[in-house]
């Protein structure tokens, strides 16, 4: 991957950390924020709209859209495989297990009481 120096202007870091809270929130947060709200009530509306969406495609290009995000389920499926080392738990067992834990955590995602926490 070849380098390229990316300067960065003084009047750039308010845009650069509203934008960067944005792409943040899309990952971390269980409701991310919505761009309005980055908009008015985090930038007080001193970044147009635009300029927010062209920096978080210039933030992503420069990382080369290699964003990680590790998953409740990726959690599950290593603690399943991990008490599981000689598979002494029937294949079948270990499926719905993984069936049915996948559901919850999809519920989990959905569900007013697990949003409110």
């Amino acid at each position: 991957m070849k380098s390229e120096s990316w300067v960065l202007q003084n009047e750039d870091v308010h845009k650069i950390g509203l934008t960067s809270i944005f792409i943040a929130s899309k990952f971390e947060d269980r409701r991310p924020l919505s761009m309005n709200q980055i908009y008015s009530k985090i930038g007080h509306k001193q970044i147009p709209l635009a300029e927010i969406i062209e920096q978080e495609i210039a933030i992503m290009r420069r990382m080369n859209f290699s964003v990680s995000v590790v998953l409740s389920y990726d959690i599950l499926t290593t603690l399943i495989e991990n008490f599981n080392p000689v598979r002494m738990i029937e294949e079948e067992i270990v499926k719905e297990v993984r069936v049915k834990s996948l559901y919850l955590l999809k519920i989990s995602l959905h569900h007013k009481m697990f949003i409110d926490m």
